[in-house]
């Protein structure tokens, strides 16, 4: 993605006015695909104290899309390495959070604007393991608690994209 941006770039008349340009309206198709996609969710009741994001649920329903996507990164692997919220996430909506996450940060690369790409990793490996472990407990496997599978989803993640040694990973 990054070579072929750099590609299209180096045949701009303005090369800085277009890079600027690009990078606005990435921010506004990040802003709008968070958006469209979290409004596809549905809303649920809001149980324990954790931060989750109401969105456009009523008062009282959170929902769990835009609690993923909308929220801060940090207030998002927090929620996903929980384990006191078991059965408020579901692992539908942390695959769509994870698909839509994973299109903005391959579109990312190549933009000249800080990435954050330790926490975008870790919560890339967060939605993908809470997302097994959610269909596990779903499809049967009751003992099986998803933050858990979020941890190790984002040990695996930044073990492979940061190649660093699990060892050092889960220190």
């Amino acid at each position: 993605v990054a070579r072929i941006r750099k590609r299209i770039q180096s045949r701009w008349r303005y090369q800085k006015f277009g890079i600027a340009v690009e990078t606005v309206a990435f921010c506004a198709v990040c802003s709008m695909l968070s958006g469209f996609v979290s409004l596809l969710s549905t809303c649920r009741k809001e149980v324990g104290d954790l931060q989750y994001v109401q969105f456009n649920c009523p008062a009282g329903e959170y929902n769990p899309v835009a609690s993923l996507l909308v929220n801060t990164s940090h207030s998002s692997v927090k929620l996903l390495f929980s384990g006191n919220n078991e059965g408020e996430i579901m692992w539908k909506s942390s695959a769509v959070a994870f698909c839509t996450y994973y299109f903005l940060n391959v579109w990312l690369s190549g933009l000249p604007v800080p990435g954050g790409a330790f926490t975008a990793t870790m919560l890339l490996g967060g939605l993908a393991g809470r997302s097994v472990g959610a269909a596990l407990r779903e499809f049967g496997f009751q003992l099986t608690v998803s933050g858990v599978y979020a941890v190790v989803g984002a040990s695996a993640m930044l073990c492979g994209f940061k190649q660093m040694a699990a060892a050092v990973v889960l220190i």
